[in-house]
């Protein structure tokens, strides 16, 4: 039988041992790989938490190109729309024109944020479930 991999071989010899270090060699003693800058620092620690300034300028109009693509966004659209317009159709009825426009405005923003971290919270738990199956199954494999 041939093995296709590099460190298999074909006969049964046993490979030669790697020689283990003469003794261990912890980080503390080891020369730093970077230079610790301050400076350098700051900027790091600057990008990696950016201001709502510097996100802003960032957004353009290619990221409006492909909205429909963001999972949930859709579900979370259609549900604010549906619970705007009946809120606001059912206040028209009986309310000011301006107050039910408010209210439909509001019932619209409400309606996606909760639809929005539902379907989130949902997907969140559906990726723990199909984590916590991929580990059942590799458990059961290394049993057999």
């Amino acid at each position: 039988m041939v093995k296709l991999w590099g460190w298999w071989k074909k006969d049964s010899q046993a490979s030669d041992p790697i020689p283990a270090p003469e003794s261990a060699q912890l980080l503390e003693d080891r020369p730093p790989k970077f230079e610790d800058d301050v400076e350098s620092a700051a900027a790091l620690r600057k990008a990696a938490n950016p201001s709502i300034v510097d996100t802003a300028k960032k957004i353009g109009i290619e990221d409006f190109k492909n909205v429909n693509n963001i999972p949930c966004f859709r579900q979370a659209i259609m549900t604010g729309f549906s619970i705007g317009a009946v809120t606001a159709l059912v206040l028209y009825v009986s309310r000011r024109p301006t107050k039910a426009a408010n209210w439909g405005m509001g019932g619209f923003l409400l309606g996606s944020v909760v639809s929005w971290e539902q379907c989130r919270f949902r997907m969140r738990e559906g990726k723990k479930s199909m984590q916590k199956a991929r580990e059942v199954y590799r458990k059961h494999e290394s049993e057999k």
